[in-house]
């Protein structure tokens, strides 16, 4: 049984059914859940999926703050927490969702040394980029090819996270088109319901949804 740990801030429902898919589709894989946050602050209660175990890490954290200047002692902290939880299990692979913080961006490091390959799944875009100008452009021109070189590879959402990640380094033999989806049985798309909707925000005939 391969062992593979996934290091995520918090879970969310897009990520709670990809999860769930994993589980049931890759039952040679056993993946463990690493929470950073407890929560999210956004109105939802999710449970790990079936057969998945999970650790909360950042008891009483949110992740509202955890790229915060202020919460950086407490999320290398975390960082510390998640390698020793990482060895004691003997992990194959690391999963790290975002590298937004220092827990993550150590866990990335850190796996890297032990020779335990780590895949980055993130939802970088190339159009939702911030300029990369001034000192905050330098340090992330230097700073996140060298972490992105670290990584066995990358799970980008779509094309336009391809396009990213191409453009700090990554070679397109190591990324992967990874994109989260909801549980499409949850959703309510009959047409009574779209035509409601449409009223509602007053969206023209033949609008994509």
């Amino acid at each position: 049984m391969i062992k593979v740990d996934v290091l995520v801030h918090e879970l969310t429902p897009y990520r709670v059914n990809l999860f769930r898919r994993f589980a049931e589709e890759l039952p040679d894989i056993s993946f463990r859940l690493l929470l950073t946050t407890e929560h999210g602050g956004l109105p939802w209660a999710l449970e790990s999926p079936r057969g998945m175990e999970s650790i909360l890490v950042g008891k009483g954290m949110t992740s509202v703050v955890q790229g915060r200047l202020r919460s950086w002692p407490r999320e290398w902290a975390k960082g510390s927490r998640v390698r020793r939880l990482i060895r004691q299990r003997g992990a194959d692979a690391v999963i790290v969702c975002g590298y937004s913080d220092l827990a993550h961006f150590r866990t990335i490091r850190w796996s890297a040394r032990q020779r335990i390959p780590v895949l980055l799944w993130a939802d970088s875009s190339i159009r939702a980029e911030r300029a990369t100008t001034g000192l905050r452009g330098r340090i992330k021109r230097w700073l996140l090819p060298q972490l992105l070189s670290r990584c066995a590879g990358v799970l980008a959402w779509g094309t336009l996270g391809e396009a990213y990640f191409r453009k700090y380094g990554v070679p397109a033999g190591r990324i992967f088109v990874v994109p989260p989806e909801p549980d499409y049985q949850a959703l309510d798309v009959s047409p009574q319901r779209l035509a409601a909707t449409a009223a509602t925000y007053k969206i023209p005939d033949g609008s994509r949804f």
